[in-house]
């Protein structure tokens, strides 16, 4: 067996060094019969991203660590996707180019995998927060992993999400896919959402075994900014939320009566019944709508219309449209 630690990276020079001596770390924590790689996709940075990826691995030539550097930005998802096609592991572990794993992540994550004997489609490890010079660590609360509170396996993805209530994690550093179902699974739709780790791991869960990691073996970054990454496709609530406000272009009072302050329970309510099987299309699309406030005015406003239209080719022309007016 073999497991790739995947890392899409862009711009991030400040610390992509620091995560890989910590992956280095973790690796040689790990004594045992898998093969491990690493892949790096850099999404054509014009720091000296590709400077310090190179000279590490020139330092390290005993590890398995290949780079890739695509020649445009070719936009969040895309690039994850890519080390999906650069990886030959039969599992993946994303991790974040400015997060940390600990020493003990990957032998506790290949040893679950074995413990388990069955071919999972994807595992959720649990975390701690770390401030952006890495010293100040606290808990990640996470409602999935507070609400299972231990490890646990789920033989159907459906069962995990009625357990949670819908509060599946959308992170990025810790989740691991199985390739192979990755790719049987995968969907272009997933594209310009700005979150296809979420996105793939609804349409895995319809059909394929989850692992829940309740042990908190990565840690997160909190001041990483995703919207660096969003040269194409970002959520055009998020948008909304961060930009109108803060340029007094919103009355404040009105925008918090309307943004539900839901937004994850939004996205996840469009990603599952939209993306799953036909199959299960009217039973996902009730838990979606339940999950929701109905009493906030924000849900008849704008939760309702996500979840009955085709909303991410909207989301685009909509944040295309507030990129050219606004000039952001």
């Amino acid at each position: 067996m073999k497991l790739t630690i995947g890392i899409p990276t862009y711009n991030r020079d400040e610390y992509l060094n620091l995560t890989l001596e910590n992956i280095k770390e973790s690796i040689g924590y790990y004594k045992g019969d898998w093969n491990i790689e690493v892949v790096i996709v850099d999404n054509s940075s014009i720091d000296k991203t590709e400077e310090i990826a190179k000279k590490f691995i020139l330092q390290n030539k005993y590890l398995d660590i290949k780079y890739f550097k695509n020649i445009l930005n070719i936009g969040f998802d895309r690039n994850v996707n890519k080390i999906m096609q650069c990886s030959s592991g039969d599992y993946v572990l994303l991790v974040s180019d400015d997060d940390l794993l600990e020493n003990n992540c990957i032998k506790y994550l290949i040893k679950s995998i074995d413990n388990i004997k069955v071919t999972l489609g994807v595992i959720y490890i649990n975390s701690f927060l770390m401030s952006s010079d890495g010293h100040n660590i606290d808990k990640n609360n996470e409602l999935l992993f507070e609400i299972i509170g231990n490890n646990k396996l789920f033989n159907n993805g459906i069962d995990l999400i009625q357990t949670i209530k819908m509060q599946l994690y959308g992170g990025f550093t810790g989740i691991t896919f199985n390739k192979k179902i990755w790719q049987e699974n995968f969907s272009s739709k997933c594209f310009d959402t700005n979150y296809i780790q979420l996105c793939m791991a609804y349409r895995i869960l319809s059909n394929n075994p989850v692992y829940v990691i309740y042990e908190r073996l990565v840690k997160l970054r909190v001041a990483n900014n995703t919207g660096r990454w969003a040269s194409d496709g970002r959520l055009f609530l998020g948008l909304f939320k961060a930009f109108l406000p803060s340029k007094n272009l919103f009355p404040i009072k009105v925008y918090k009566l309307l943004y539900s302050d839901r937004l994850w329970e939004i996205r996840r309510s469009y990603l599952l019944y939209k993306l799953q099987k036909d199959n299960d299309q009217r039973k996902l699309k009730d838990y979606a709508i339940n999950s929701l406030d109905k009493q906030r005015i924000s849900f008849w406003l704008i939760d309702i219309i996500l979840i009955n239209l085709p909303v991410v080719p909207i989301f685009n022309k909509l944040y295309n449209l507030i990129k050219k007016i606004f000039k952001v």
